[in-house]
């Protein structure tokens, strides 16, 4: 999602987890990576394990959606489709004590089973496609990155 924003990034950032293969019930998985634009603006993408449990051993998930700036935090936790959320308001934690005003509605221009519907009819249709190679390239070099990144244990400058 943060490639499709229209943004150059110039550095990433990543960090990996495996669960640890003799005690796969006592240790958690994650990644976490962060992205930095051209204009300075952050971006934390991260797949975290679930609090007081893992996959083996189920426990209270994370937020579904966070996101944290100077003006304060933004949490949701709905399902896994965004489009179930339509209509429904963020919960927010104001920085400062400063009140936010009114509440955002959530908003998708395409969402998974979108995505797949549309695929679909490029395939069979000849419809249009639902990603773009250019932006398609772009989301592997992205990963390849982030593993990279992980891998090395340093930031990357890059041109993304």
């Amino acid at each position: 999602m943060a490639l499709s924003l229209g943004r150059r990034f110039v550095e990433l950032s990543a960090a990996f987890c495996a669960p640890s293969p003799d005690a796969p019930a006592e240790s958690d998985g994650f990644f976490t990576c962060r992205l930095r634009t051209e204009d300075g603006v952050l971006h934390d993408l991260s797949m975290l394990p679930p609090f007081s449990g893992n996959a083996y051993k189920p426990g209270m998930m994370p937020y579904r959606f966070m996101l944290m700036g100077t003006q304060g935090a933004v949490y949701q936790q709905w399902c896994q489709r965004p489009e179930d959320a339509f209509g429904k308001t963020f919960a927010m934690q104001p920085a400062e004590g400063r009140g936010i005003g009114d509440l955002p509605f959530v908003s998708a221009s395409l969402s998974i089973p979108d995505f797949y519907q549309t695929l679909y009819a490029a395939l069979r249709e000849n419809g249009p496609v639902p990603v773009s190679g250019e932006d398609g390239c772009r989301a592997v070099r992205a990963w390849e990155l982030i593993g990279q990144s992980a891998r090395d244990g340093r930031t990357l400058t890059v041109e993304l």
